[in-house]
C-alpha cells in the first residue's frame, strides 16, 4: 500500500541536527522508505496529533506530543508519485517555524 505511492527513487531526508532519533543519511528507493516509516511508526506516532501547515510555500503537517513539536513533514510528489519526504525535527529550527507560524497568525 504504502510502497504504491512512492516512486521508485524516492528519497527520504532527516535533519535533527543530531538531536533527535532520526536517520543520519537519506534513506532512498520505494521498498527501503516504505520499510523506514513502517519501522518507526509505532514509537514516533502513538499519542501524537497533527496540524496542517504551509512551510516554504507547500503544504505541511507538524507533529506534536502534547505542547512539543516533534516534527515538521513535508513532502514532494508528481504524477508519478511521492519522490521526496522531508523530516525536520531539529529542535532549533522546529521552534523558530512555530515561532514564525505564530507571528503570521497574529498579522492582519
Amino acid at each position: 500500500m504504502l510502497e504504491e505511492l512512492l516512486v521508485a527513487d524516492v528519497v527520504s531526508y532527516s535533519d535533527a541536527n543530531g538531536a533527535a532519533r532520526a536517520a543520519k543519511i537519506p534513506v532512498i528507493g520505494r521498498t527501503h522508505v516504505a520499510a523506514f516509516i513502517v519501522a518507526f511508526r509505532p514509537r514516533f506516532w502513538p499519542g501524537t496529533r497533527t496540524e496542517w501547515v504551509e512551510a516554504n510555500g507547500r503544504a505541511g503537517v507538524l507533529v506534536y506530543r502534547g505542547d512539543t513539536t516533534l516534527a515538521l513533514l513535508t513532502v514532494s510528489a508528481s504524477d508519478e508519485g511521492i519522490d521526496q519526504v522531508r523530516w525536520l525535527m531539529n529542535p532549533t529550527k522546529l521552534v523558530a517555524f512555530a515561532r514564525s507560524l505564530k507571528a503570521r497568525v497574529r498579522t492582519p
